[in-house]
C-alpha cells in the first residue's frame, strides 16, 4: 500500500509543477540598418559604443575627440546614428561586422562581431563603424559575438 500512495503523491506533485508561459511574451523583430562609414583610423583610442540621437550629440563627440566633423545626411526626426569603436589596436586587419539589430518591447540590441584578417600588419589602427537605423528612444545595448 505504501508504494501506491507514494506513486500517487509523485503523480500529483508532477502534475502541479508544469511551467506556465508568460502571459505577454516580449515581441522581438529585426531592425533595418545602413552602414554609413567604416575604417581603421577613427582617432578614438579607447573602445566605446555610442548612439547619437541628434546632431548636437555627434558634433560634441567630434569636437571632444579632435576629429574632423563628418557630415552625414541624417534626418534625426526619423533616424539615429550608432558607432562602434574598437579603440587603439597594435595591428591592422580588423573588421567590425554588425550581424543584426533586434528590437523588443523595451530595448534594442546591436549584435556585432570583430574579424581579423589572415595577415596582420604592424601598424597602429583605431577600427570603427558608423551606422544608421530608425529613430528610437529605447535603451540600446551592444553585444559582441564571439
Amino acid at each position: 500500500y505504501m508504494y501506491r500512495y507514494l506513486v500517487l503523491i509523485l503523480f500529483f506533485v508532477s502534475c502541479n509543477s508544469t511551467k506556465k508561459l508568460p502571459e505577454n511574451p516580449k515581441e522581438t523583430h529585426n531592425v533595418s540598418f545602413k552602414i554609413l562609414e567604416k575604417g581603421g583610423h577613427s582617432g578614438i583610442t579607447e573602445p566605446v559604443n555610442l548612439i547619437w540621437r541628434n546632431s548636437k550629440e555627434i558634433n560634441e563627440f567630434h569636437k571632444k575627440n579632435g576629429i574632423p566633423k563628418n557630415e552625414f545626411a541624417i534626418d534625426f526626426n526619423k533616424s539615429v546614428l550608432g558607432g562602434i569603436f574598437l579603440g587603439q589596436q597594435s595591428t591592422g586587419g580588423f573588421t567590425i561586422k554588425i550581424d543584426k539589430i533586434i528590437e523588443s518591447d523595451d530595448s534594442l540590441k546591436v549584435y556585432y562581431s570583430v574579424q581579423t584578417g589572415k595577415i596582420a600588419i604592424m601598424v597602429i589602427t583605431q577600427p570603427y563603424v558608423i551606422f544608421m537605423m530608425p529613430k528610437t528612444n529605447k535603451p540600446v545595448e551592444f553585444i559582441l559575438l564571439k
